[in-house]
């Protein structure tokens, strides 16, 4: 934290031409826990005013919600201009945070601090994706956009109900869309669309290099006696219902993690050694049965699940299931 400070006193005194000094703040100790616990605070003056600054510890887990009313506490206790700091916002969430005029400093790209006259708008950075690959809930959007009805637009708000996501997950999902430039994001009022500005081809096309394996991992399973088999074909069972590849020796199934912690032995499967097995679970990090078709995993989530395997038979099945697709 104490490198970031240096940063802040670094880009405000390139910025504004001024020398400025920052310490701590010797009363964040009576602020509640869960303030200390997402934020540094530290005590400046700015063009003559003293401020208090309120450093966000973890860029990604907070909304423009949430910091407006974690602002509105502090300012309570402290009745002088407070600044959130981040080291990286989205264009979407920095529009929010303007639109409730909440004072924000992003290092090296923007200032904002209306009690003071400051509206310094620099070239805007979008937030960058910090990871190869989409987060699964993102990837949850990709494929409801590419099984979905032309030309569709979602919400995060319908993506709730119908992913079983919070809304902050959701939202967190559109700021990578946007930040990765997929698709076309358009604001109305306080709902927030995403659209798909080409085909769902070229949307597949543009992001399967970041979406990953739906697999978590694979379990070698045995059926109590009275226990019946799981219902949703995955792996090169379900490639073979589609395509002209032979079945595996045991059937493949797929069940969400969250359904395998629940009822994995109410169920009545057990783990089993693989001469024993009846069949192989892929424990899934996102639910199959969200997108599955005819007791079959959804096609691109198929693809993704069998695509690093380097065999020449499931490579070519791969190829004809994605032929089979009408996008």
């Amino acid at each position: 934290m104490e490198n970031l400070v240096e940063k802040l006193q670094i880009y405000l005194g390139k910025t504004l031409n001024l020398k400025i000094s920052i310490c701590r703040w010797k009363e964040q100790g009576k602020l509640p826990f869960f303030l200390i616990d997402s934020y540094d605070f530290f005590e400046t003056s700015l063009l003559n005013n003293p401020c208090l600054l309120m450093v966000s510890k973890n860029d990604d887990a907070l909304t423009p919600n949430t910091i407006q009313k974690h602002w509105e506490l502090v300012t309570k206790k402290r009745d002088i201009p407070c600044i959130y700091i981040s080291n990286t916002i989205s264009s979407y969430n920095r529009k929010r945070l303007i639109q409730h005029h909440i004072p924000f400093i992003v290092l090296g790209n923007q200032i904002y601090i209306p009690d003071l006259g400051l509206d310094l708008r620099e070239h805007f950075k979008q937030q960058r994706i910090r990871n190869e690959f989409f987060s699964p809930s993102t990837q949850m959007v990709i494929i409801s956009a590419l099984l979905g009805k032309k030309n569709e637009r979602l919400n995060p708000t319908e993506l709730v109900n119908q992913l079983g996501y919070s809304h902050m997950t959701m939202t967190r999902a559109f700021n990578e869309l946007e930040a990765a430039g997929i698709g076309k994001m358009i604001n109305q009022g306080k709902e927030r669309w995403w659209i798909i500005e080409k085909t769902k081809k070229d949307l597949w096309e543009q992001t399967k290099s970041m979406l990953r394996s739906p697999i978590r991992n694979r379990e070698l399973m045995k059926l109590f006696p009275t226990a019946k088999m799981p219902q949703l074909l995955s792996g090169i069972s379900a490639l073979a219902e589609t395509t002209m590849i032979n079945p595996p020796s045991i059937p493949v199934f797929a069940m969400g993690v969250e359904e395998y912690r629940q009822i994995n032995i109410p169920k009545g499967l057990h783990l089993s050694a693989v001469d024993e097995a009846e069949l192989e679970l892929e424990i899934w990090n996102y639910d199959p049965k969200l997108f599955s078709n005819q007791g079959k995993v959804d096609p691109f989530s198929l693809y993704l699940s069998l695509r690093g395997t380097k065999d020449e038979r499931i490579e070519a099945a791969l190829e004809e299931l994605m032929e089979t697709i009408t996008w």
